[in-house]
């Protein structure tokens, strides 16, 4: 399940990166929103989970930028990880 909600992500940012390269017509504006919406919820979100992907240990860096493009999909891989160490 992780990894389909992960090729999900990817290809919804793919689909946001290739919008706002070359406008997809009469989609451009609604893709747009849709794209700056959800970098605005992973963006929350990778704040909102960062101590608790401190206690899993790691690069915080890595953690972030996955928190930022995986939002909550890699927040079940922490927790994941933590669940494993108790």
């Amino acid at each position: 399940m992780i990894a389909s909600a992960k090729i999900a992500t990817l290809l919804a940012w793919g689909l946001f990166i290739i919008n706002w390269m070359s406008p997809l017509g009469d989609f451009y504006t609604a893709l747009h929103w849709a794209g700056l919406a959800l970098l605005a919820a992973h963006f929350i979100e990778a704040i909102v989970f960062m101590p608790k992907a401190r206690r899993v240990g790691g690069n915080p860096v890595a953690h972030f930028l996955l928190l930022l493009v995986f939002g909550y999909v890699h927040n079940m891989v922490i927790d994941q990880k933590l669940a494993q160490t108790d």
